[in-house]
């Protein structure tokens, strides 16, 4: 299902960590996924920063060198998260990022979660 940026929208403040999961952004995650997606999102799932300024040379994204700005994404979970420059598609490959490890992502990426059915949220 299609929902529009604002109901999904958590906001961020530069180089503030702020926890992203079904257990902090409560109402957020129940309002856009069904129940049988819930589980897939850990309570505390993610860990992400907001930097201003070109991104490192690892960062995923679209056009990491024309980028202004970009997100440190740590992930606390056992679920583990795709980082990809565009929506994904099957045919695309995206970076998985497993439990606690950080990967960077530029402006203008995804941050995609996933089931055994596939990808069914993406950020």
């Amino acid at each position: 299902e299609n929902f529009a940026l604002q109901d999904k929208t958590i906001r961020l403040r530069v180089e503030d960590d702020v926890d992203v999961g079904r257990g902090v952004q409560q109402e957020l995650f129940a309002r856009i996924l069904e129940d049988s997606k819930l589980t897939f999102i850990s309570r505390e799932h993610l860990r992400v920063k907001l930097h201003l300024g070109s991104p490192p040379e690892n960062a995923v994204g679209p056009s990491p060198s024309t980028a202004t700005c970009w997100l440190e994404v740590t992930n606390r979970s056992v679920n583990p998260v795709a980082l990809s420059a565009n929506s994904l598609t099957p045919s695309m490959q995206p970076l998985w990022v497993v439990k606690d490890h950080t990967q960077n992502i530029a402006e203008g990426g995804r941050i995609c979660f996933r089931s055994e059915d596939g990808i069914f949220l993406e950020f």
